[in-house]
């Protein structure tokens, strides 16, 4: 993880994020219950490519990029559902081939939502890929969460 930021959505500014205006090969995966939110895993379209080939069935590109891409935002779900003592329950993914503003508009989160954004290299065959990581989160949910991971590192 390369660097992490936080703000409300109605802040959200693209600079500096890798679909900008760029359309990204984006994952998205909405989360239900007492963890409630979406996150998106985003990546350059020829990355999210590479990364399907090297890492999963080469006739299946697309289904492999969205599994990948599932695999991580649902283990961070299950990470933060332990550390608050929940179940977490994940809805379908999905691939949104859009710019990162066009896939966090689309979840029609209200704009006090929090969006926690992060930079990532993902190591692929000897090669290192850029992603972004996004979870979008009420505030309450948020709030919850940042309590539960600081009783842990105390």
């Amino acid at each position: 993880m390369l660097e992490t930021l936080a703000w409300p959505l109605a802040d959200f500014s693209t600079d500096g994020l890798v679909g900008e205006a760029d359309r990204i090969a984006g994952v998205v995966e909405s989360f239900r219950g007492r963890l409630e939110g979406t996150g998106l895993l985003a990546m350059d379209p020829e990355e999210a490519l590479a990364w399907s080939l090297a890492d999963g069935d080469q006739s299946r590109p697309v289904e492999t990029y969205v599994e990948l891409g599932e695999t991580v935002l649902r283990s961070i779900a299950d990470v933060a559902g332990e550390s608050l003592g929940i179940e977490v329950e994940a809805g379908p993914s999905r691939l949104e081939e859009t710019t990162v503003a066009g896939c966090l508009i689309g979840t029609h989160a209200p704009p006090d939502v929090v969006l926690l954004s992060s930079r990532l290299e993902i190591r692929v065959a000897g090669q290192w890929l850029s992603a972004e990581l996004h979870l979008l989160m009420p505030p309450k949910v948020l709030s919850r969460l940042l309590r539960a991971l600081a009783v842990g590192v105390h």
